[in-house]
């Protein structure tokens, strides 16, 4: 077996300690879709708040709805939606608090409530919300598949494929729980599983990047780094954004032997997401088979420093210490 493969074989062990081997998708949110007596669907101005800051016209809107009819559960679920959309996360949970606070049944603002805490990281309280929006509407086929999102997260991977089981049963057109569903068992090391259930959900959306990321990476870890790079690679042209398929390329890339094009890759995750261990972790090992040790040691400090305590950290630690001698 040639160096290149020695190294990749230890890669394959990095790239399953990451969580972020391959992706999920959060499901969701439910906007109400109702405006209030009195406010017209053109009504979008620009508007300023206390500080006299110009507002999002559609915030702008949805305020002007809620001056209007304060007492609207419906109101605050849809401005909440609206802050969500801006990534201003606890500005939606505190108008979800009051849409809640308004209309303490309503399963539409408990499952949006349950998805900004998963986008802010509160896995525990989403999981929480989902649950009760479930409890009022059990049919909520969306709140399964949240709810399953926030498991996977967890670890839960027996409870996410639970729910996703649950979220395909009640809507069998649920592409993204599909893609979940891959992703579950790719932590779980289903690589077949994975694949499968990945071909569903491309079967429904086509253009569901994660689920080409999701098979890019159950491919790798069987082995078929020629078909992960073409998937990494469709992933990439759907989103380009996405800097774990930039990472799950660079690691066929890594395994073919192909060291400058998997850091190339590697450069492009590390722009995109300047925190993703692994990303450094597939350079240092693709520097150090083109001999480049100083730029190989670099990036296992990287690693050592974003990922402390972990088997990822302590194979980088030996490694620097070969680098160096």
């Amino acid at each position: 077996m040639s160096q290149g493969r020695v190294i990749a074989v230890l890669m394959l062990v990095l790239l399953v300690v990451s969580i972020l081997g391959g992706c999920g998708n959060l499901g969701q949110r439910i906007p109400a879709g109702s405006l209030e007596p009195g406010a017209g669907a053109t009504d979008t101005q620009a508007g300023t708040d206390a500080e006299g800051k110009v507002v999002d016209p559609v915030i702008a809107q949805r305020t002007r709805v809620i001056e209007r009819n304060p007492d609207s559960s419906v109101a605050y679920n849809d401005r909440g939606f609206a802050y969500e959309e801006k990534g201003e996360y606890e500005l939606a949970i505190a108008d979800y608090d009051k849409a809640i606070e308004l209309k303490p049944d309503s399963p539409l603002s408990l499952n949006n409530r349950g998805h900004a805490y998963a986008k802010s990281g509160e896995y525990g309280l989403a999981i929480s919300d989902y649950t009760k929006a479930l409890e009022v509407d059990s049919g909520l086929a969306v709140a399964y598949s949240n709810r399953a999102y926030a498991y996977n997260q967890l670890g839960e991977y027996e409870l996410a494929i639970a729910d996703y089981a649950m979220a395909t049963e009640l809507d069998p057109d649920l592409s993204s729980a599909y893609n979940n569903t891959s992703h579950a068992y790719n932590q779980q090391g289903k690589y077949d599983l994975a694949i499968e259930y990945c071909n569903k959900a491309i079967e429904l959306d086509p253009t569901l990047a994660a689920a080409y990321d999701n098979r890019a990476f159950a491919l790798n870890e069987k082995g078929l780094y020629d078909e992960a790079v073409i998937d990494a690679t469709r992933a990439i042209e759907l989103q380009p954004d996405m800097a774990i398929a930039y990472n799950n390329r660079a690691f066929a890339y890594l395994s073919k032997e192909q060291y400058q094009r998997a850091v190339t890759d590697c450069t492009r995750a590390i722009e995109l997401s300047p925190e993703l261990v692994v990303a450094y972790s597939n350079r240092a090992w693709a520097y150090k088979l083109l001999n480049r040790k100083v730029e190989a040691i670099v990036d296992f400090q990287k690693v050592i420093t974003l990922g402390k305590n972990t088997a990822a950290a302590v194979t980088a630690q030996a490694q620097i210490e070969e680098l160096s001698q």
